[in-house]
């Protein structure tokens, strides 16, 4: 995702390069360039200076030294609302774990997930996704 509609989701600016191409999330220390990061305040500019993220959420009063930045008054906050664009939900994998009970006259949809210990009943159907 591009910085500039990252940003615009988040209704945020941004300050520097805005077709940074982000494609995940993590923490300062172990970001890499297509990582997006942040920091709350000038108590960590050591690490901000270090980091190898390729974009930053930071406060507008903190120097990003020339990164690529979001800028937010709350920057955790908005990292936590880029973390729902950039990872995606997982999804249990499909299928039927051996030890679920299914009744005769069932039916369970080959893309449904259906976890231990499940009992279905007759008539029952678990349909797609499920």
């Amino acid at each position: 995702m591009r910085l500039a509609d990252l940003a615009a989701e988040l209704g945020r600016d941004v300050d520097g390069d805005t077709d940074v191409w982000i494609e995940g999330v993590a923490p300062l220390d172990s970001a890499g360039p297509a990582e997006l990061s942040f920091v709350r305040s000038a108590q960590f500019a050591d690490r901000l200076s270090a980091t190898r993220a390729g974009a930053v959420i930071a406060p507008d009063d903190l120097d990003a030294g020339g990164r690529p930045t979001i800028r937010s008054p709350n920057p955790g906050l908005d990292f936590s609302r880029a973390a729902r664009y950039l990872v995606p939900e997982s999804r249990p994998l499909c299928g039927v774990h051996p030890t679920v009970t299914v009744a005769p006259g069932a039916s369970i949809d080959a893309s449904a997930s259906v976890g231990p210990g499940c009992v279905i009943g007759t008539r029952s159907t678990v349909g797609p996704g499920s």
